[in-house]
């Protein structure tokens, strides 16, 4: 419950905020580690360094015991006191091999030393190390001409001690200072790192509906803010256009509505307030086609809905675009018997691998029918030419036909709004198929144009091949 309560009030901490906690923690306990790593090694250090000194002021008190013959006992005790090199509150007791005490800087007491230095000394060890509660204490097994002798000494490293008391409290001051620093500097970072995030959530929070045309401006850097700005101005756009193809598809297709709605109520009005049987058939059959072609606009609007979901779930396989080509062609000619194409193929593309592209076969066959119908339905013989040609990594098709052409300033809005030109005059139509045709291409990463060619209208879509 605790932990639950601790990471639920972690998680409401800004992300500055949090960030300054984290480089203030990491490197307080990494300078922690430091300064610890320090004190301790010096610690080892003094004590090497302290039982050294114990050691060798043992061993040259006793040489001067052993090997001097003229110095005694008390003339040797005045000299370990009051040496240059004696040590504070220094004690040294000597045995022989029987261990038998024959010096003796405290007297011929020797309970101040504890009694396992010699029990260890006995058992066969050369040299013990001990600690008392302030003191460190040394015992020596040492030869001198076949004999054996035993030392034990102990002193209190006061001026070692007190060089480690200073630096534990320099150290402690230092790492205070230091702790101080890095919560200023922590807290200046993790607010330079999140200024661009917080001036990226104050320029999102401007966005809405009415204003879908603003954009971000980018970080000249490289980094991670950089790209989610990039990135976000990537959806603005898709957004965008989204936005306005909605708002255009509504608004024409309302409009294309309308019309048809309208004459069917006058039509049907017209039928009710008459007795003419003959008058009333004539306007049930006006009715009937104006409600096909209601249809026919509500099913054009659940293509064009449906394409992208379709896209996205469906299963793309290779397809020989030549023999799709083909299929609608002689799907049209069937239903229009007037209907005429001239089909020319690029000689170089006899492999099948050259006429393969990866795509939703239903969706493919949607753009091409409209694309050739069109042709038909707009030449001035129901004729229209059809080309299959390589490109660099796309195989094209060229469909051309002998209309009426488009005039220059309706060209741009061909494919992006639900738009009929003025060749359209006096011909049926709803001006949705190019805009299928436009989506269907696209979400297939292909392309396809408009230009007048020699004065013919004409249709350039480019797919990639697949190479899988």
């Amino acid at each position: 419950m605790v932990l639950a309560t601790i990471s639920a009030r972690i998680r409401n901490i800004s992300i500055s905020a949090r960030l300054a906690w984290a480089y203030t923690i990491v490197f307080a306990v990494l300078f922690a580690l430091a300064f610890s790593t320090v004190f301790i090694i010096f610690e080892q250090y003094r004590q090497r360094e302290f039982f050294q000194r114990l050691k060798d002021k043992t061993l040259t008190t006793y040489k001067l015991m052993i090997e001097v013959d003229e110095i005694d006992v008390k003339t040797l005790a005045l000299l370990d006191k009051n040496t240059i090199n004696s040590l504070y509150e220094q004690k040294i007791q000597l045995f022989d091999s029987s261990f038998k005490l024959i010096y003796s800087s405290i007297g011929e007491a020797s309970s101040s030393f504890p009694r396992r230095l010699l029990k260890e000394l006995k058992g066969g060890a050369t040299e013990v190390e001990d600690f008392d509660d302030k003191h460190e204490l040394i015992g020596i097994k040492f030869l001198y001409k076949g004999h054996t002798y035993f030392g034990l000494a102990r002193a209190y490293d006061r001026y070692g001690k007190s060089k480690l008391a200073f630096l534990k409290v320099s150290l402690l001051i230092v790492y205070l200072v230091v702790v101080g620093l890095l919560v200023g500097l922590s807290l200046f970072l993790s607010k330079s790192i999140t200024k661009p995030l917080i001036k990226l959530t104050a320029d999102i929070g401007q966005f809405s509906p009415q204003n879908l045309s603003m954009r971000i401006d980018e970080p000249k850097s490289e980094d991670e803010v950089a790209l989610l700005t990039q990135k976000f101005n990537e959806l603005l756009d898709k957004l965008e256009k989204a936005f306005k193809f909605q708002y255009h598809f509504i608004h024409h297709v309302s409009h294309e509505l309308k019309t048809p709605l309208a004459v069917l109520i006058s039509n049907a009005e017209a039928a009710l307030s008459g007795n003419d049987n003959d008058a009333n058939r004539n306007s049930l059959i006006f009715i009937k086609s104006g409600l096909m072609e209601v249809s026919h606009i509500i099913n054009a609007m659940l293509d064009i809905s449906k394409v992208e979901h379709q896209i996205a779930d469906g299963t793309l396989r290779p397809t020989r675009i030549d023999e799709l080509l083909f299929e609608c062609i002689d799907e049209i000619v069937y239903l229009n018997s007037n209907a005429q194409f001239d089909i020319n193929m690029d000689e170089h593309i006899v492999d099948s691998e050259l006429l393969t592209v990866k795509g939703n076969v239903r969706m493919l066959k949607m753009a091409l029918m409209n694309l050739l119908k069109n042709a038909i339905y707009y030449s001035t013989k129901e004729n229209a030419s059809v080309t299959l040609k390589r490109g660099q990594n796309t195989i094209d098709i060229v469909i051309a036909n002998d209309g009426a052409p488009i005039e220059d300033g309706e060209r741009d809005k061909l494919f992006s709004h639900l738009f009929r030109g003025g060749n359209s005059r006096g011909k049926k139509g709803f001006g949705i198929g190019l805009v299928l045709v436009k989506r269907i291409i696209s979400l297939h990463n292909g392309t396809v144009l408009y230009h007048l060619a020699d004065g013919y209208n004409t249709f350039h879509v480019s797919i990639p091949i697949d190479r899988s």
